[in-house]
């Protein structure tokens, strides 16, 4: 496809496996406010083995790529060879961005000129919103707490805008990482001197969990990611850490309760639930990276 003009920015959309999600969030980018000549989309497919191929064939304006190193990092890396754009935005094929993200992602930046990076909000959203499960409130709760990361100095990649300049000073993702690569790289351009602020405004809803499974294989996978420093730790920095993970949720539970989603005592009881269940799942990961193989 022969673009006219050079986009302003280019959206970068690593996928696997996600056919269904992939198209729900390729309709909402067909749909932002921002002139269609003003972006280009780039999604990179990770050895997808679903229906996927068909779902890009129904969006022609999609620049779409294949990576066969398997990592969503690897997958990211590939786009940013292929982009364009002098801002670079991140989301996943599991997010929907607002109408008005890129619009408003554009205009921080040209407002903002000594500001690198945008750590976007990340909105959690419920299959049900009548009827959450404790995992689901749990994960609208904790999953994405960008404020708290654009604080530490990175973003999470399921909405971060950046500029290219800022890849250009210090290099790609590592993708040696399958998961925590948001916050090497963040730290990388922190170290740098790139500023990164958070960004109410632009902004993308993710699917919550559902279940205490999909929450575990999350779990495992960032785990996983940090095994060579767990399996680095002594003894005793081992045992704290483990100590820590067997703690019951008390506190964290009590916080809650004023929370606008704990609206009645059931969602607050669905959310205790969910919380403790999520608390010793991240103990039994602890234990699994220190007495196990980094392949099982």
């Amino acid at each position: 496809m022969t673009h006219a003009l050079t986009p302003a920015v280019s959206v970068i959309i690593p996928t696997y496996n996600d056919a269904s999600r992939l198209r729900y969030c390729l309709q909402a980018l067909a749909t932002q406010t921002l002139s269609r000549d003003s972006f280009e989309v780039i999604v990179v497919d990770n050895g997808s083995t679903d229906d996927t191929s068909a779902v890009l064939e129904e969006f022609p304006w999609v620049h779409a790529a294949r990576e066969e190193r398997p990592g969503s990092y690897a997958a990211r890396n590939r786009g940013l060879e292929l982009a364009r754009g002098d801002l670079l935005a991140f989301t996943d094929s599991d997010c929907i961005p607002e109408p008005d993200w890129l619009e408003c992602a554009l205009a921080h930046m040209q407002a903002h000129p000594e500001h690198a990076r945008i750590a976007g909000r990340i909105t959690v959203f419920f299959r049900d919103p009548d009827r959450p499960t404790g995992v689901e409130l749990y994960e609208a709760m904790h999953a994405f707490p960008q404020e708290r990361y654009a604080a530490q100095g990175f973003g999470a990649t399921a909405n971060m805008v950046t500029r290219r300049s800022v890849f250009e000073a210090v290099g790609p993702f590592d993708e040696a990482l399958m998961s925590g690569g948001d916050n090497e790289w963040g730290r990388r351009a922190m170290r740098s001197g790139a500023v990164i602020v958070f960004a109410d405004n632009v902004s993308v809803r993710h699917p919550a969990r559902r279940t205490i499974g999909e929450l575990h294989r999350k779990t495992m996978r960032v785990h996983m990611a940090d095994w060579s420093r767990t399996r680095r730790a002594s003894r005793r920095e081992w045992l704290v850490l483990l100590g820590r993970s067997l703690r019951p949720p008390a506190r964290t539970v009590w916080r809650a309760r004023r929370h606008a989603l704990m609206h009645n005592r059931m969602n607050w009881a669905r959310y205790a639930l969910g919380a403790t269940m999520s608390r010793y799942d991240g103990a039994w990961a602890t234990l699994r990276t220190r007495i196990g193989s980094r392949g099982r």
